[in-house]
């Protein structure tokens, strides 16, 4: 099954794909609008997937072919980003703000202590998920406790997309500034992190 967001243009929403992307069909039933910013599928059980739009998250638990809203407790609406724990799919992360369910997605709560402006890419360390990367137009930041807190890595500027390793996952990759440039970034002994590009 391949899904694919789209946001720019009618007739925007989700697209589904069950043939490696040669066509696509949309499933939107039961979305408030066609502007899809982020999309996430279980890990664990596929037909389950979550979209972010500009008001909210709907879930969908039959591949797409409709939708419920999903955002109780979530007081941001735009969500830019969604990821969920690959060791715990009942757990997914939304980012706008930034917000944590524990339950499917039937409830959120706010867990920003730390954290400065809107998140729009959230990554989770694959060999420990309690440690959660975060970027967007406040820097870029690290949480150890599954996002009860988080700590800057050095970045005060505007962050991009994110990348782990998944050999080492003590380095990784972060988008800096406008795009223009990408930082690499490492964790020594002491359990500090250290940037350069």
């Amino acid at each position: 099954m391949g899904v694919a967001v789209s946001n720019v243009g009618p007739p925007g929403g989700v697209y589904k794909s069950v043939n490696g992307g040669s066509t696509w069909t949309a499933v939107n039933s039961g979305l408030a609008a066609p502007s899809v910013l982020s999309l996430a599928i279980d890990p664990v059980t596929p037909t389950t997937l979550y979209a972010g739009l500009v008001n909210g998250i709907f879930k969908s638990t039959n591949g797409g072919s409709s939708w419920s809203r999903s955002d109780n407790g979530l007081s941001f609406p735009t969500v830019a980003a969604l990821t969920i724990d690959p060791a715990n799919p009942m757990t997914v992360y939304a980012g706008g703000g930034f917000y944590k369910s524990t339950d499917g997605g039937a409830s959120w709560g706010v867990s920003q202590t730390g954290l400065s402006g809107n998140i729009s890419h959230i990554k989770i360390d694959p060999a420990n998920t309690a440690i959660i990367y975060a970027s967007g137009n406040g820097g870029a930041y690290k949480s150890t406790n599954a996002g009860a807190s988080w700590s800057q890595l050095g970045l005060t500027t505007g962050s991009g997309d994110i990348a782990i390793d998944p050999a080492s996952s003590s380095t990784i990759y972060l988008v800096g500034g406008t795009g223009a440039a990408l930082l690499v970034c490492s964790k020594v002994p002491t359990g500090q992190h250290f940037c350069s590009g």
